[in-house]
């Protein structure tokens, strides 16, 4: 069981290699992630910072898998260190520690690939990794990957930044910026709510209420 969970945690961070961390909205709750295939975004937060067991990600400066908690299913309800985490862990820390983890990993990748040439994941992440070594910069080689549609338009956005030049520009952006953050704030408070709706549903009608203590 140890085994598999660092093997899905392994997994996770290679896939979350094909994701941008340009896409993550920090706010004060934590850190808003869209979704990669769905028109949903997900919240990232820091939860236990104090563990110490084993289950950890050297790729992610030892980060572990009890740090960070996500709302997708596959973190809160699988209890895995999902894509979105190891993204979020990218945002995080420095490139060049990022970089020169997953070039450490080469040979062993390459191996893996041997094994199983069929195999298109790991064959992505050989193309990835090769990338960050050639161009010493593991973000900027990642745009270089075809973007799915959606990351295109966080093309777009960064190319919007790269062209303010002035304050009053510059403060336009800010306000446009803190109204999005407000939109995905209020639109994952209403998920959650709807959530919580359905799952009160499903409770039967016929269950016995408690009489009220007079």
């Amino acid at each position: 069981m140890n085994k598999e969970k660092l093997t899905d945690l392994q997994q996770c961070h290679k896939t979350s290699l094909s994701l941008p961390t340009a896409m993550i909205i920090k706010n004060e709750s934590g850190y808003i992630v869209p979704s990669s295939s769905l028109h949903e975004t997900y919240l990232v937060q820091e939860s236990n910072t104090n563990c110490s067991c084993k289950f950890i990600c050297t790729d992610c400066s030892n980060t572990c898998i009890h740090n960070y908690s996500c709302t997708c299913l596959d973190a809160s309800v699988k209890w895995n260190m999902n894509k979105h985490i190891h993204l979020v862990c990218r945002y995080k820390f420095p490139v060049v520690q990022a970089e020169s983890s997953s070039i450490s990993n080469l040979s062993s990748l390459q191996s893996d690939l041997l094994i199983d040439e069929d195999n298109g994941t790991r064959e992505a992440d050989i193309i990835i990794i090769e990338l960050c070594k050639k161009k010493k910069k593991c973000e900027k080689s990642l745009n270089v990957l075809t973007l799915s549609e959606e990351e295109e338009q966080f093309k777009k956005i960064l190319e919007i930044l790269d062209s303010v030049y002035s304050e009053e520009e510059l403060k336009i952006v800010e306000n446009s910026i803190k109204s999005i953050q407000r939109t995905l704030s209020a639109n994952l408070a209403k998920k959650k709510n709807q959530f919580l709706t359905t799952e009160n549903k499903c409770i039967p009608a016929n269950k016995a209420v408690e009489p009220q203590k007079r």
